[in-house]
């Protein structure tokens, strides 16, 4: 293009060159020129910009591609700390490190405890804000004092059972929670999952870093004849349980929870909320194998 518009103005300055002698008049010449001059200007001018503008766009990648290796190389950095921290702060307990027999422990969600195994011995606390978390994220057994409080924390959930069957609803509960039919130890060791007994986990802090409203949540579940053993095998038989969720404050009292009760595939769902600084029944479910959705039997509209 930069030849193109060179060639042109020579050709049409030889033009008006040969125009002018023709004509006799050195005039339209010295016009041409004039008009010309401000062209060739116009088109250095031009010709800068875009130079310019070149450099600072290069200027631009090479700034981008500068904070990109930065950017990686703080993240390599922190990932090499949080591995560190780990790895300092871990105390092994046990002969076997992941042997749930010989180290009960509780999950982890976020290193802002110092991390160890957690003992039996360590249990012997109703205190949640001293317990102590493992790296596996693993909810582990709980045994100790620490059961017996949680014990009379699901013993008090048989209040609102009473409550839920005194009111004047279609239908009641099926039954109350047995203490005895809770499952606090683990089934097998292919049923690990914290979703198959009672254990209790820590949440992890906010995105801002700050502590969650409930930092506590207790995971509970009874058994109706619903693992049997048979051969060092457990099977199912009728799943007739209660499994639910409570959701501690930091002072260690239930904030919010819910618990559904399941017989022969019915369900019966109790969800419970302070009300006026009052633990309390907000809503009750029920459903069947006839119908897809629950249907709202009792709900407190606050």
């Amino acid at each position: 293009m930069q030849k193109l518009n060179i060639a042109l103005w020579v050709i049409v300055s030889i033009f008006m060159l040969f125009l002018s002698i023709a004509l006799q008049s050195i005039s339209y010449f010295i016009i041409l020129l004039f008009f010309l001059g401000l062209y060739l200007l116009f088109y250095l001018f031009k010709k800068y910009q875009s130079k310019k503008e070149e450099e600072e766009r290069i200027e631009i990648d090479s700034e981008i591609s500068r904070l990109t290796r930065l950017k990686e190389e703080k993240e390599e950095e922190l990932e090499k700390m949080i591995e560190d921290e780990i790895v300092n702060n871990i105390v092994i307990g046990s002969k076997n490190y992941y042997n749930e027999a010989e180290t009960s422990s509780l999950g982890i969600s976020v290193l802002d405890d110092k991390i160890r195994f957690y003992t039996e011995e360590d249990y012997n606390t109703t205190d949640f804000s001293k317990i102590f978390y493992d790296v596996e994220n693993i909810s582990g057994v709980l045994v100790g004092k620490m059961r017996e409080y949680i014990k009379k924390e699901l013993n008090s959930l048989n209040r609102f059972i009473r409550e839920a069957q005194d009111m004047p609803i279609p239908v009641k509960p099926f039954y109350n929670i047995d203490i005895n039919k809770v499952i606090f130890d683990i089934p097998n060791e292919e049923q690990e999952s914290g979703s198959y007994y009672t254990n209790l986990s820590k949440e992890k802090l906010t995105k801002t870093g700050k502590p969650p409203k409930y930092p506590y949540n207790l995971f509970f579940r009874t058994v109706e004849k619903t693992w049997v053993e048979k051969d060092g095998i457990i099977e199912d038989r009728k799943w007739n349980t209660i499994d639910g969720v409570l959701y501690y404050l930091p002072n260690q009292t239930i904030g919010k929870g819910w618990f559904i009760m399941w017989k022969n595939n019915f369900s019966y769902k109790i969800e419970l909320k302070l009300i006026n600084d009052i633990l309390a029944i907000s809503k009750i479910e029920y459903s069947s194998p006839q119908h897809e959705y629950r249907e709202v039997l009792y709900k407190v509209n606050k």
